[in-house]
């Protein structure tokens, strides 16, 4: 038999400082998640990208070849020289950058380059002779001009040197017949078109002259004005003799009723109006045209001016000064008028020439009446002279206006005949040939380098995008993702069977005392120290880290009961061959009834005696001897465990010795996978008030979240729940794992990290644990610290094995003899 492992308890530290160094760096960027998806892929990702790398490089060197570039370039003038005359076309053209722009869209019309893949020519190149080629000439030739530059340059690149020269020259070929034919038909448009307006003009202008003709016949000169003045003058003088006639009338008449001395007098008035002075005065006469024309002035200018305006006051100023004259002369006029004509009528008579003849007032009023008709009648031809005048004023103002477009046009067009002779060719002309061709781009090297890049790009992106969809864990970075901020307590490296390597036990044991010594912080001064550990599956090492951790404890000083709960599994039973056969007297208890008072009688025997159980009952008589025989034969076959606890049994008497002194099992004894149901929050509870009056610590170990239905009682009857997450983990069960926790109330004070490998070991576990490790290592290889080495039973795991052998004491296994007392 062994003796029981006494390992040193590990130093206390802060629980935060260790959750601190325990604790995985979650990834600040991208660029570090992309290197935690590629973790454990390199091999992978240099395959693909060295692959990929060399089919995007020799890709982008074949996608394009080298382009060369030829170019003519074409001068537009915007003076023509003159050799005469002063035309459109040796003028400053007029928005000449817009005509530039114009001749820049002919260039590369289609019509231009329909021209060029009909020309024979073209043949030469090799190329096709549809819209198709119509419309690739349209995309790659390149017209470039600049704004106010009379230079136009026609580019082509192709990748073929002969062709990029062949197209530049045809262009401008079939450019330059285009513009010099639009030339000549526009120099023969305009010259047609001045003709026709020529040939309009001459035709309307002999028109006129005909009406000018037929005007003349009729009136015997066709100077009407003069014909309308004389008229006008003889209208004015008949005028003037009626009013003269009237007067005579009106004075006859009163030298017949003169009335006698001292009679008042009568017949004609004293005082003549403003316009019956004008008939007879031609001073009054201009005066009153004067003032209608300024006043006719006023008008126009009241219209458009305002009152205040400056020429307005000064018309209303002239018009004031006329009407001043106009009284004036009427008053001077009226004062020789008295004289004359009311104070000596008679002399009046007499003085009017061709009155004399007069024999009678019949005969005077005759002859106005004769005067009124003919005035009358003149008037009349006076009217139709004026509108006939006023028809020979407008042919006249047509005539000369015709003539002179005549006369404009004929000097247009000759000037046109005479300066197209030189510039019928158009403005346009070539100042360079096609030049020949000049490298314009190689971009092969530089297409051959992105496409290795890409190419290595698309390989890392392929083998990120596995990581990324990779749905296990591969490092601790992953679990901390999913459990966010659930605190990771340690790791437990990946240890192979042998586990020949004694620095790595070290380490081993020490990242689960690590565990045990936050698991300690983590609930200071409680007098229940119960934990239970649980997975998302059911071979992520739960059971291990429960027999390990159970150790560690046990090394602490404190006396540690391992709990198995898993009645399916029962992987805790079986991995420490916990089997506590049922007492011979708790069977023939329960098998003939006995009293607790028969059995204190014959556990009194057993001690004074030394008997057996059986034998000391045989020896009171309260069983035979075939009862008791009956009852070892149960015995082998009847184990006791949790469910006996749950019923009462004393858990001293259920619990089996672990094989470490301070460490003991409460397995699932005789319990089958259907007595789950069996199992309720009361039966947990008081399973664990049980062990914890026995023990100092408790670890339960429970089937996986959320597929066991016991494990779902016994977390939220516990003071903490430590979850063990391994290495290639579903995350979408690790997920729900958590989440069913968090449901059913468990308080999940941590996780650790199982199975872990490469970076995560060196990072989190040697970075911290190193100089302890180390220092241990060494003290062993120097001899300072002589250990005896013993091999564990191997039932007991990898993990464990390094606990009890990094102690360096052996492990005391549990006998049978120990079972049956």
């Amino acid at each position: 038999m062994m003796d029981p492992i006494h390992l040193p308890s590990p130093a206390r530290r802060s629980l935060a400082d260790l959750i601190e160094e325990d604790r995985p760096a979650a990834p600040a960027s991208p660029i570090e998640r992309l290197m935690v998806a590629l973790r454990g892929r390199y091999l992978l990702l240099a395959f693909l990208a060295t692959a990929l790398g060399v089919a995007g490089g020799f890709a982008g060197w074949s996608i394009k070849a080298p382009t060369y570039r030829s170019t003519a370039s074409i001068g537009f003038e915007p003076v023509m020289p003159k050799v005469m005359y002063a035309t459109d076309e040796n003028r400053v053209m007029p928005l000449f950058d817009q005509y530039v722009l114009k001749q820049v869209e002919m260039i590369g019309s289609p019509q231009v380059l329909r021209k060029v893949v009909e020309d024979p020519e073209w043949k030469t190149t090799g190329l096709a002779s549809d819209e198709a080629a119509i419309a690739m000439l349209e995309r790659q030739l390149d017209i470039e001009s600049t704004f106010r530059r009379q230079n136009v340059d026609v580019v082509y690149v192709d990748p073929n040197p002969n062709v990029t020269r062949i197209i530049v020259s045809l262009v401008v070929k079939h450019y330059l017949e285009l513009h010099r034919n639009e030339a000549e038909n526009s120099v023969a448009h305009r010259l047609e078109t001045l003709t026709e307006r020529e040939s309009e003009l001459q035709a309307e202008l002999d028109t006129i002259r005909e009406k000018r003709l037929a005007f003349s016949k009729e009136y015997g000169t066709d100077n009407l004005a003069q014909l309308y003045s004389d008229q006008l003058a003889e209208i004015n003088k008949l005028k003037a003799d009626l009013v003269e006639f009237d007067l005579a009338i009106k004075l006859y008449k009163s030298a017949e009723n003169a009335p006698k001395e001292g009679d008042a007098a009568t017949g004609v008035k004293d005082q003549l109006t403003v316009a019956q002075i004008a008939a007879l005065d031609p001073v009054m006469r201009s005066y009153v045209q004067q003032r209608e024309g300024v006043e006719q002035e006023i008008a126009r200018m009241s219209i458009s001016y305002g009152e205040e305006h400056r020429e307005l006051v000064q018309a209303k100023t002239l018009l004031a000064q006329i009407n001043s004259k106009i009284e004036q002369h009427a008053k001077e006029y009226m004062e020789l008028y008295r004289k004359q004509v009311i104070d000596q009528p008679n002399l009046m008579m007499r003085d009017k020439v061709g009155w004399t003849n007069v024999a009678s007032l019949a005969q005077l009023e005759e002859r106005y009446r004769l005067k009124s008709a003919l005035l009358e009648k003149m008037e009349a031809e006076h009217q139709t002279l004026w509108e006939k005048k006023q028809q020979m004023d407008a042919i006249q103002q047509n005539d000369a206006l015709i003539e002179a477009r005549l006369v404009e046009t004929q000097k247009a067009r000759d000037a046109l005949e005479l300066e197209s002779q030189s510039s019928v060719s158009g403005r346009a002309s070539v100042l360079r040939e096609a030049s020949y061709p000049q490298l314009a781009s190689n971009p092969r090297r530089q297409l051959a380098v992105l496409g290795a890049i890409a190419g290595v790009c698309l390989g890392i992106g392929i083998v990120a995008m596995i990581g990324f969809t990779d749905l296990r864990l591969r490092s601790m970075v992953d679990a901390q993702d999913v459990l966010g901020e659930i605190h990771q307590l340690g790791i437990l490296p990946q240890l192979p069977e042998d586990l020949a390597d004694p620095d790595q036990a070290a380490l081993t044991a020490h990242c689960v005392h690590r565990i045990r010594t936050l698991l300690q912080i983590g609930t200071p001064g409680s007098s229940r120290r119960v934990f239970a550990i649980t997975s998302p599956g059911s071979q992520d090492g739960k059971t291990t880290m429960v027999v390990a951790l159970g150790m560690s404890f046990v090394v602490s000083g404190s006396r540690t009961l391992l709990i198995d709960f898993d009645i399916v599994g029962g992987g805790l039973s079986s991995r420490t061959d916990a089997r506590r056969p049922r007492r011979i007297g708790r069977i023939l208890q329960r098998e003939h009834d006995l009293t607790d008072g028969q059995l204190d009688d014959a556990l009194a025997l057993v001690h004074e005696r030394g008997l057996r159980m059986g034998e000391a009952l045989v020896e009171l008589g309260y069983v035979s001897a075939e009862a008791v025989e009956e009852a070892l034969a149960i015995q082998p076959e009847d184990f006791v465990g949790i469910l006996d606890v749950a019923d009462g049994e004393p858990i001293l008497e259920c619990v089996s010795p672990s094989g470490v002194e301070g460490l003991f099992v409460l397995p699932i004894g005789s319990a089958e996978p259907e007595d789950v149901s069996a199992i309720s929050p009361a039966t947990a509870r008081a399973v664990i008030d049980a062990a914890c009056e026995a023990f100092d610590t408790v670890l339960v170990d429970t089937g996986p979240v959320p597929g066991s239905l016991e494990a779902a009682q016994v977390v939220g009857e516990v003071d903490g729940v430590l979850l063990v997450v391994t290495l290639n983990e579903n995350r979408k069960l690790l997920g729900k794992a958590m989440e069913h926790l968090q449901s059913v109330g468990a308080k999940v004070i941590g996780y650790v990290f199982n199975r872990a490998v490469g970076r995560d070991v060196h990072e989190v576990a040697e970075s911290s644990m190193s100089g302890s490790v180390n220092q241990t290592v060494g003290r062993r290889r120097s001899g300072r610290a002589p250990v005896t080495r013993v091999e564990p039973p191997s039932r007991l795991g990898p993990i464990a094995r390094a606990v009890a052998s990094a102690s360096g004491k052996p492990v005391k296994g549990a006998s049978r003899k120990q079972h049956e007392t």
